[in-house]
């Protein structure tokens, strides 16, 4: 007998261990089984449209990120989200294909909560650190006080290497 606590079975629920109820672990543990079994696995993996588990390509929602991105900066935006900064980058970028939908449903939310409040942040604000340190913010003025004054990474780095030739 083994103890599932996944999805379906949160307060938890004893099942025969064996493969028609658990998975086995796939690299160097080949012996043991899964902590959840295969309903709970089946049910976190389902992609339905009206339930908060599953995948969504990021093509498909990656503006979301980058509009929160260019108003409260990289490192707020990814903290107000719940997610580390390195997988924010990598949507951001589109090195990474799916996004969870727990994480684009904070996402949107976050986004919702900035539009309603009309947050846009002054760049030099977000760098210094000025909300943390208890510093008055300066509301950006100029294009140049954006997070990103020309829209998207292409841009910009097209950009500053013509600034430098």
């Amino acid at each position: 007998m083994k103890l599932c606590k996944g999805a379906l079975h949160s307060e938890g629920v004893w099942l025969p261990a064996d493969t028609d109820h658990f998975f086995k672990r796939s690299a160097g543990l080949s012996d043991q089984f899964q902590s959840q079994c295969r309903q709970c696995r089946a049910h976190y993996n389902r992609k339905t449209p009206r339930q908060a588990y599953g995948w969504v390509k990021v093509h498909r929602v990656q503006f979301i990120f980058i509009e929160l991105e260019n108003r409260v900066g990289r490192k707020e935006a990814a903290r107000r989200c719940k997610i580390n900064s390195a997988p924010w980058k990598k949507i951001i970028e589109s090195k990474q294909q799916h996004v969870e939908k727990e994480t684009l449903r904070r996402a949107i939310e976050q986004l919702r909560i900035c539009r309603s409040n009309n947050e846009v942040r002054n760049r030099r604000d977000i760098q210094y650190g000025s909300a943390k340190r208890g510093l008055p913010e300066k509301p950006p003025t100029e294009r140049k006080d954006f997070y990103r004054p020309h829209g998207d990474t292409d841009t910009e780095m097209r950009r500053k290497s013509a600034d430098r030739a």
